[in-house]
């Protein structure tokens, strides 16, 4: 055989061992359980759904107002939408679930009980999102439009359970508990604090206290509640300091599929409230959200762009039949 005829050989056998070598790697690495978790939160219907790209109400609506600010001062805010500007999801997972919580305090290696019947292993999953969105607020006075750029940094948590064997989806591996969902920007102001948030609905009470640290809550424990249901919304925030406590909440949910906001009713001393019904339009065992944003009185009332604050809380329910 020619010598340039070997070399050629030579080179196809090296490109085409290297290559079934990548090919091996990529294999192996997707039989991963760290991989296999990546995906279930990023596209499996119920993660997806509990932890939606964004939680709130982007409807445009430059159609309406399309003025510019004529200036600084002050702002009587008659509404505002959100744009988003960009929006980057990554999802590292922890090794094991040798970090303690509140499900797995006296022994976090092991296995933990996850319902009447059944123990299951554990990991300890990090969503950590990094959304930029732009405030278009609206003077009720001149008709004009503030333009306030946001950006949020959150981790949301999340605990996996291995309910199944290798070779089930996933391999085997279920989205078991949830941690506190929310957002918080701070821009030359402080976020107000929320006390509590109270849903009732058909006889049922929730409430859930606002803390970036919360407990992890299990997913067959999240609301359930019936298509049409009237949920009233009772939010209190902290009055300690009185220039943190707001002058503007909002409620957001979805309504038909689309994420819609509505001002929240001042019933003074840091209480707010809310008459709505659930209005997702999903189907049965479709998870959705009803998420308060509670803005720094700055955020929406002065026309200093560079002053911005808020704390949005989320909670997560499944619309039931």
């Amino acid at each position: 055989m020619p010598f340039e005829r070997k070399i050629l050989v030579i080179t196809v056998l090296v490109v085409v061992a290297l290559w079934l070598g990548c090919s091996d790697k990529t294999s192996d690495y997707e039989r991963t359980d760290l991989y296999q978790i990546t995906q279930l939160l990023t596209r499996d219907a119920v993660a997806t759904s509990i932890y939606p790209q964004v939680w709130l109400d982007v409807t445009n609506r430059a159609s309406q107002t399309t003025s510019a600010a004529l200036g600084a001062g002050s702002i009587t805010p008659q509404d505002y939408w959100v744009e988003i500007v960009s929006h980057k999801r990554t999802v590292p997972s922890a090794a094991d679930s040798c970090l303690a919580d509140d499900l797995n305090q006296a022994n976090p290696c092991a296995e933990i009980q996850v319902d009447a019947s059944r123990r299951a292993h554990v990991r300890n999953a990090t969503i950590m999102d990094s959304l930029v969105c732009r405030y278009h607020i609206i003077d009720a006075v001149t008709q004009s439009v503030t333009i306030k750029d946001v950006t949020y940094f959150e981790n949301l948590f999340a605990m996996m359970a291995k309910f199944s064997a290798d070779d089930a989806a996933y391999r085997g591996w279920s989205l078991y508990a949830i941690s506190g969902q929310w957002q918080r920007s701070s821009n030359n102001a402080a976020s107000p604090v929320l006390d509590s948030v109270v849903l009732e609905w058909a006889g049922q009470r929730l409430v859930s206290r606002p803390k970036v640290k919360s407990a992890y809550r299990p997913v067959q424990q999240i609301p359930h509640i019936s298509r049409s249901e009237p949920v009233t919304v009772d939010v209190y925030a902290n009055t300690v300091d009185e220039a943190l406590v707001p002058e503007d909440i909002y409620v957001h949910y979805e309504i038909n599929g689309v994420m819609k906001h509505f001002a929240m009713e001042d019933l003074g001393d840091g209480h707010f409230y809310r008459d709505m019904a659930e209005s997702s339009a999903g189907e049965a065992g479709a998870c959705s959200q009803i998420v308060i944003e509670a803005f720094n009185p700055a955020a929406l009332r002065d026309a200093n762009v560079n002053i911005f604050a808020n704390f949005i809380w989320v909670i997560s329910y499944r619309v039931s039949e």
